[in-house]
């Protein structure tokens, strides 16, 4: 008998799911099970034998007698939910080390799409792009706004011209002295500022 259990499956893909936990094994059980996220938006628990064998590929979202899609992965909104759950969840995605790995989560009620777009809603424009208010803070309904890239880059311009304290990665300071504790030149850090990077991004990204 194969033994699957001890396998970490975290941020694989298999078919149309994505492997979004560290798994669970039962009491009783040798098997591993992961919570997994399909591309439909539906999220479903799936044994790690079972992805690895190719046997369950999808939570069946196609089948009338199991969970529908939500029918609105074609929307903009879809995409920029699907970017924000790989950034937070997938090793893998190149901008990862700037958030699941610095913390940055999505909340529970934000893993099904479906979610996601009753609480945020349409984006006004195609300009827009989801902004957290606090960037020390994850994704959830009261930490986010639809803004643009020029509302993004303004506001930071105020930041940086500011004494105001900041928070990043549990320490609230000035950005003068964030700067200094993480070994970065302040201009440096409000120039990426400005350019739209986060403010965990700018404090950790090493200099060419």
């Amino acid at each position: 008998m194969r033994s699957y259990w001890y396998r970490d499956l975290f941020g694989m893909k298999f078919g149309k799911l994505l492997v979004i936990n560290h798994g669970i094994k039962r009491p009783n059980n040798y098997h591993r099970y992961f919570e997994c996220q399909c591309d439909c938006g539906n999220t479903i628990e799936i044994r790690g034998s079972h992805l690895l064998e190719g046997a369950v590929t999808s939570c069946k979202c196609g089948r009338g007698e199991h969970l529908r899609t939500h029918g609105l992965s074609k929307v903009p909104e879809y995409r920029i939910w699907a970017m924000m759950i790989q950034r937070c969840t997938n090793p893998k995605e190149l901008n990862y080390q700037y958030y699941g790995a610095k913390g940055i989560k999505v909340c529970k009620r934000w893993l099904k799409f479906e979610n996601f777009y009753e609480d945020m809603g349409t984006r006004p424009s195609l300009r827009h792009t989801i902004d957290r208010k606090n960037g020390a803070k994850g994704y959830y309904k009261y930490n986010c706004r639809w803004v643009t890239k020029s509302v993004q880059s303004k506001n930071r311009g105020k930041l940086v011209r500011s004494k105001i304290q900041l928070t990043a990665f549990g320490v609230t300071a000035t950005l003068a002295v964030l700067a200094r504790t993480h070994g970065q030149i302040l201009n440096t850090v409000k120039s990426r500022l400005i350019r739209g990077m986060s403010l965990e991004e700018a404090l950790t990204k090493c200099s060419r």
